[in-house]
């Protein structure tokens, strides 16, 4: 290799298949708990900042899902409402994922997101020539997005951020709100 070509380095991309998410007050972020395809496990920290700006994009790419679209008849706030309270009643609990000491551990300060018609990706950086992936379906990101608000209640983080037809979804019965869902 000559001194004069460009070095190229391979980014090293690791699959996301399972996630927790926790609050921890010590340090009024939450915790991500990540397993990746390959058995490894990774830990990434939200600031409040940061998932109120994620949130928002999130929220959008629900709202512009070829299955969210309302007509005369069924706005689609209604529609949006239903598949949320559908999906989280599809949803399982699962056990917490184990942070070991030794695990990578970043704290997020930007995400790439990847919007396809069916996924929406959210790409990670663990370290320089390293990045974590995790894809949504509508569905699952539904699911995620329950968990990010509770863990926002918890916390007493301000709700602003997160639309009415979302806030209006969750009225559910008290049993369902008590599951530990990851």
């Amino acid at each position: 290799m000559s001194k004069d070509s460009p070095q190229t380095t391979e980014m090293a991309i690791v699959t996301l298949e399972r996630l927790t998410l926790t609050y921890s007050a010590l340090e009024d972020r939450l915790q991500l708990g990540a397993s990746s395809n390959q058995g490894e496990t990774l830990q990434f920290w939200l600031t409040q900042r940061f998932c109120t700006i994620l949130a928002p994009k999130l929220f959008e790419w629900l709202e512009k899902s070829k299955h969210a679209q309302g007509t005369e008849e069924v706005p689609c706030e209604e529609i949006l409402m239903f598949q949320q309270a559908s999906a989280q009643l599809q949803q399982a609990p699962t056990a917490a994922i184990e942070i070991i000491a030794d695990c990578p551990t970043k704290l997020v300060s930007t995400v790439d997101i990847k919007q396809e018609a069916e996924h929406l990706m959210l790409i990670f950086p663990v370290s320089e020539n390293r990045k974590a992936v995790v894809a949504f379906t509508a569905t699952n990101l539904s699911q995620w997005l329950a968990i990010i608000y509770m863990r926002f209640q918890e916390a007493n983080w301000p709700l602003a951020c997160w639309p009415v037809w979302f806030k209006n979804s969750q009225h559910k019965p008290v049993e369902r709100q008590q599951l530990d869902l990851h």
